[in-house]
């Protein structure tokens, strides 16, 4: 992985989109090879160059979805370093810092399994829980080894034992999905016109969903450059509205 079966980067037009569809519609083999997963990922990321109608410099972000514990090189837990140790979180974490145009990747982690676990083997989400942490997607005071309780997890917890009909699975998915879409989007956004030097900037406006945003570093929004601007800056709560847009 990856192979010439699976569909490489790029934006999501219909046929991507079909072409993705096909992709997951088969059955997993047996295991959960998971270093693999994510080292195929990370390299398909690194190669990746954003082509139109994709904007240049955004975030790299890798999204591990698994239902088990790893079997491969990841499934080791150090009785010295413990998760910390483990190959995968070691990657995220280099991955994290590796510098540009490779990097730096985030990586989030979303588990389908039985919370609390009561068989590692089975569905670890302490593994999932440092991944996420050291790929620098965890929220602020989560806890990595955490199997007792939803609240303070550092990656997105699916249980299929409390859905009972398979919309509420999915729903369930596109929530986690919708809030990694808003973690990493951005609230920069270049402007593009063929006209830009004879533009005036004392005469723009923005619109967020129709509703005009007010000219504010606290709430609103702001120039990168008020002499020469190039970028439009959203703060606080705009930033958020456009977000969750």
């Amino acid at each position: 992985y990856p192979s010439s079966a699976d569909v490489p980067v790029g934006y999501v037009s219909a046929a991507q989109n079909t072409a993705l569809a096909n992709r997951l519609s088969g059955q997993p083999m047996s295991g959960t090879p998971t270093e693999t997963a994510i080292t195929g990922g990370y390299g398909e990321l690194e190669a990746f160059q954003a082509k139109a109608p994709l904007v240049t410099d955004g975030k790299k972000v890798l999204v591990l979805i698994t239902d088990g514990a790893p079997t491969d090189g990841c499934s080791i837990v150090s009785s010295l370093g413990g998760y910390t140790a483990n190959p995968c979180v070691e990657l995220a974490a280099q991955k994290l810092m590796e510098a540009g145009p490779k990097g730096p990747i985030e990586t989030f982690a979303i588990g389908v399994g039985d919370f609390p676990s009561a068989i590692a083997l089975d569905f670890d989400p302490s593994f999932l829980g440092y991944l996420a942490q050291a790929g620098g997607t965890g929220p602020a005071m989560c806890n990595p080894s955490e199997n007792s309780m939803t609240s303070d997890l550092c990656y997105f917890e699916i249980d299929p034992s409390k859905s009972t009909t398979a919309s509420q699975l999915q729903m369930q998915f596109e929530t986690a999905l919708n809030t990694i879409r808003g973690e990493v989007v951005s609230c920069t956004f270049p402007i593009e016109s063929s006209g830009l030097g004879s533009v005036d900037p004392t005469k723009v406006n923005v619109e967020i969903g129709g509703k005009t945003i007010l000219q504010d570093p606290t709430n609103g929004w702001t120039y990168d450059n008020p002499q020469t601007p190039t970028e439009i800056v959203l703060h606080g709560a705009a930033c958020t509205e456009a977000k969750g847009d």
